[in-house]
């Protein structure tokens, strides 16, 4: 109590500075809770606080997790997506996503880095790593390239078929090609959970119907698997049976087109969300003056 009593003498603007530096929205509202001089503080400059704890929280993503939480208002008529400013339904997206796509990064990033632990050609090797997962850490730059690729993997999910292409060739190269890979991780840990390895086109097919539902559904069924729910099974197959033929594959070997013309690119696996393999791309890119 002798805390919150040296806190409220601070001046008024003191007050509103301390809660613009807050790092997330449950610290916001825990704050605003603790006397009715933040509570009336907030409610005076409420959408320039939220935007601010908003940036605060996500950074430079900010501007993608909001497009994302716009389509999915639009997409799932939980609001105005043209509406400015924070509602409730908004920002419970925003800390949603933001939590989906880290927890996916946590776990994708072990099977996009894989070393001699695991192979994810191997069948035994991906059931294997299902039942005993383990995680490696991105460098910063990695991993907000992941996340960066995960709302936007997570907006293409939302469109309809003959939106995803014109989708994608409005991306810049490089972005496209990390989207790619995002793709690439995401997907074999829809393997792992299988149990098996990339086979046939019907393997294909069951990959791209799980894509579609979207990373919300792959982080379930990861956790579904993870607990040993006894749905799991089902629903893993109800989600392989979603979607169409190259929900993915076709329209980004269509948006990819022209850019696998160029020989380094067309003949070389890369890795660009990885710091390595990602300098690799922009400098093939610029040798070829490709807009990155």
């Amino acid at each position: 109590m002798a805390h919150q009593s040296k806190l409220i003498t601070l001046p008024t603007a003191a007050q509103h500075l301390l809660l613009t530096l807050v790092p997330d929205f449950y610290d916001l509202g825990a704050l605003i809770l603790t006397h009715r001089s933040f509570y009336h503080i907030f409610y005076e400059n409420k959408q320039t606080l939220l935007t601010t704890v908003a940036r605060n929280l996500l950074g430079s993503l900010f501007d993608e997790a909001i497009l994302l939480a716009r389509a999915q208002e639009r997409c799932y008529g939980l609001g105005d997506p043209k509406k400015k400013g924070f509602s409730s339904n908004r920002i419970l997206l925003l800390v949603n996503n933001d939590y989906i796509l880290r927890s996916l990064e946590g776990v994708s990033f072990a099977l996009l880095k894989s070393d001699e632990r695991f192979d994810t050609s191997e069948a035994d090797s991906l059931a294997q790593f299902a039942k005993q997962p383990y995680t490696r850490q991105a460098t910063p730059p990695e991993s907000l390239r992941f996340l960066s690729s995960g709302y936007k993997f997570w907006r293409y999910a939302l469109l309809s078929e003959k939106g995803r292409t014109p989708y994608l060739k409005k991306l810049q190269p490089s972005e496209l090609f990390e989207l790619n890979h995002f793709v690439n991780g995401i997907s074999n840990l829809i393997y792992a959970m299988r149990g098996v390895a990339q086979e046939s086109d019907h393997d294909l097919d069951f990959i791209s119907g799980v894509l579609s539902s979207g990373p919300e559904n792959i982080l379930n069924l990861w956790d579904a698997k993870q607990r040993g729910a006894p749905e799991f099974e089902m629903e893993l197959d109800s989600a392989g049976c979603l979607s169409e033929e190259g929900f993915w594959t076709y329209p980004y070997m269509e948006a990819a087109e022209e850019l696998n013309k160029i020989d380094k690119i067309a003949k070389t696996w890369l890795e660009p969300i990885l710091d390595g393999e990602n300098e690799k791309m922009h400098k093939i890119l610029a040798d070829h003056d490709i807009n990155t």
